[in-house]
């Protein structure tokens, strides 16, 4: 890794390894020795609970630091609420709740909405229902 304060500019260390998965250094992954419990890619998780009445938990890891993004939308591909928007987080696990309301502070109607986080590169949808 370059440091211009090393000896040579380059730093080493037994510590931590590196694995670089895009261009420009995007999807930088530290392992710490042993393994750890770094996320080693961008996972969003199923709703809890999956059908909701009031509010459901979305839970993603994240695999490097990024600015993140994280929608609710309804069937017809219509955005209904903003989570995150453009938030940089370290890499680990976090979780939001939805409220089942919209952007507007409103409830929704009952029915199938999908959730997207976009990511470094990538990103994931799943689906929730809303009774």
């Amino acid at each position: 890794m370059d440091d211009p304060a090393a000896a040579g500019g380059v730093a080493a260390s037994a510590a931590f390894s590196f694995a670089v998965f895009g261009p420009h250094g995007e999807g930088l992954l530290t392992v710490p020795p042993g393994g750890g419990s770094t996320p080693r890619a961008l996972r969003l998780a199923p709703g809890r609970p999956t059908p909701f009445a009031t509010s459901t938990l979305i839970a993603y890891d994240l695999y490097t630091a990024a600015s993140v993004r994280l929608v609710v939308y309804d069937a017809q591909g219509r955005s209904v609420r903003t989570l995150v928007d453009g938030a940089t987080q370290f890499p680990g696990s976090y979780s939001v709740t939805w409220d089942g309301r919209d952007d507007g502070g409103r409830p929704v109607a009952a029915g199938v909405y999908f959730y997207r986080l976009q990511g470094p590169g990538s990103g994931q949808t799943l689906r929730t229902v809303k009774l």
